[in-house]
């Protein structure tokens, strides 16, 4: 009986901890696209101070540009909403999310979980597994609009600084 209990604690702990993984790695992926979107709004600021707005029409130049700064700011957004930690603020009944924690004193923190049995651990457990699986799904479904408006970004940037 305890190995059956040792068995779904180790599993749901494994569970857990691809699924931190797995937050990470579109945490990590989402600032590297913010990065060389960086590198491209720079590259684009660069060349539009170089540019003899002159030989360029106007309404071209404006719509050239109007859509440049639409995709920037789309794909910056979308990444922005990966990074940004979804915080609560948190409830006292909560175990395992921080700010739950936060919330109740160390001892009276202590004492709850003392009193836990063996089901309420695996139940708390496997709730907080449920829970990082839906901040992946949020944060891999932000990632990848992220990832194709920020293609569509560079693309566009790349094509202005060649016609510009």
């Amino acid at each position: 009986m305890a190995d059956d209990y040792r068995s779904r604690i180790d599993f749901i702990k494994y569970v857990s901890s691809n699924l931190s993984d797995q937050i990470k790695m579109a945490d990590t992926k989402a600032a590297w696209t913010f990065s060389a979107l960086g590198v491209a709004a720079a590259a684009l600021t660069n060349k539009l101070i170089k540019t003899d707005w002159s030989s360029i029409p106007k309404t071209q130049g404006m719509l050239f540009l109007g859509i440049a700064i639409i995709l920037f700011v789309a794909s910056f957004k979308e990444l922005v909403g990966v990074i940004f930690p979804r915080l609560s603020k948190g409830n006292t009944s909560g175990t395992t999310y921080f700010k739950d924690i936060l919330t109740q004193s160390p001892q009276s923190y202590t004492q709850k979980i003392e009193k836990y049995t063996d089901k309420e651990i695996t139940a708390a457990l496997s709730s907080q597994a449920h829970t990082l699986s839906t901040i992946a799904d949020k944060k891999y479904k932000l990632l990848r609009l992220a990832m194709i408006s920020s293609l569509l970004t560079i693309i566009w940037t790349i094509f202005l600084l060649v016609v510009l």
